[in-house]
């Protein structure tokens, strides 16, 4: 995929200035990506030295530098847009559960 086909896949899902983002589409989004990039049905052969999550990060980073920047905003991109979302679910989590836990008991009175 090119920078400029990504561009345009991530502006038709998510608006010219990403406001339609949602923690549930961005999850969609990731996912049709890596199949697009790994279609299912074939073989992934896993070749991960590292033995920790740091370690994969690391040489995620050390192989992301080797390539030429058009090639490496795309999965500095997702990696970044994955976090970030992936964070805000955990932080919003115990919120919209207690939010729920009340519905519920006002509904039980």
């Amino acid at each position: 995929m090119t920078l400029a086909e990504f561009r345009t896949a991530v502006r038709r899902e998510f608006g010219r200035d990403l406001e339609h983002m949602t923690p549930a589409n961005v999850r969609e989004f990731l996912d049709r990506i890596q199949e697009r990039e790994a279609p299912v049905g074939e073989r992934i052969h896993l070749d991960e030295p590292a033995r920790s999550y740091e370690s994969i990060l690391k040489d995620f980073f050390r192989q992301v530098l080797e390539i030429p920047p058009e090639q490496a905003i795309i999965p500095l991109w997702l990696l970044a847009v994955e976090l970030a979302f992936a964070d805000l679910r955990e932080h919003l989590a115990p919120q919209l559960e207690r939010l729920f836990v009340q519905m519920g008991a006002s509904g039980d009175e």
